[in-house]
């Protein structure tokens, strides 16, 4: 009859569906492949379903289920989350390096890092991702030096208190890194970081030279030309491309405030 064919068919689609269910086990060694190839491999998360769909085209891998990146994102970032929520004071000494990220439509993003002492006498150089780690992350819209201050409160009641703290000259910090400080009842040594500290220094001296001023005029146009680039070509497989650029945009610098004769 042909009252039935819709039932038919609506019967076919869940008999389809019912064929594609995703052994548990398999379920689980797929989010733990996915994680590490994003962790590990250091693949952006839309590459890993092509990785896996290239696996099983190619090999006898034999995956049943590919899922979509979506999912691959909100994997890893529960990893992140359960590893926050782990973090516990440790008995050596430690300092903390705190720093906030560049304003991420109206939000900034508060990070606090935890290396080890020994690690810096140990390596006898610049440290590496390896000696950090993630004790803190705190997104906020409003920023001053009460929020921090606050901030500070919760992370370091969870890791423990450092032996130092790590920053840049940002008034803000400076400010929330005190508050916080004060409430501790022991001074807390604040060390101003070297990168920082030689960049305000330079500029303290060179400001008012046409070198300088050309110099900062160049990098802010070129950086006005970056943030216009389409979101949709912003992906990490394409650094290739922002290395050409940061090599002409050097070059181009390198031409611009090279000493003339007349200068000297």
């Amino acid at each position: 009859m042909p009252c039935n064919k819709p039932l038919k068919r609506i019967k076919k689609k869940l008999t389809a569906t019912a064929k594609t269910v995703v052994d548990l086990g398999q379920a689980q060694e797929v989010r733990t492949l996915c994680v590490l190839l994003v962790i590990q491999a250091v693949v952006s998360y839309r590459s890993v379903p092509r990785i896996l769909d290239l696996f099983n085209a190619l090999t006898g891998f034999g995956l049943g289920w590919v899922p979509h990146f979506t999912s691959v994102i909100n994997w890893t970032l529960r990893l992140g989350l359960g590893l926050l929520k782990q973090v516990q004071p440790i008995s050596e000494p430690w300092l903390a390096i705190i720093d906030h990220s560049i304003d991420i439509g109206t939000k900034k993003a508060l990070v606090v890092l935890r290396v080890p002492v020994a690690a810096l006498s140990l390596r006898g150089s610049a440290i590496q991702l390896a000696d950090c780690e993630c004790i803190g992350l705190k997104i906020c819209e409003r920023v001053n030096g009460e929020s921090i201050a606050q901030d500070l409160e919760g992370i370091f009641s969870q890791a423990g208190k450092p032996q130092a703290i790590i920053k840049d000259g940002d008034y803000t910090l400076q400010k929330g890194v005190r508050l916080w400080s004060e409430k501790q009842g022991v001074e807390i040594p604040v060390i101003a970081d070297i990168g920082h500290s030689m960049a305000t220094a330079l500029k303290k001296q060179f400001e008012k030279t046409d070198a300088y001023q050309r110099f900062t005029t160049l990098t802010s146009q070129g950086a006005k030309r970056l943030r216009v680039i389409p979101t949709n070509q912003c992906r990490w497989h394409s650094l290739a491309i922002f290395d050409i650029v940061q090599r002409q945009t050097l070059q181009h610098l390198w031409h611009e405030l090279r000493p003339h004769p007349t200068e000297y």
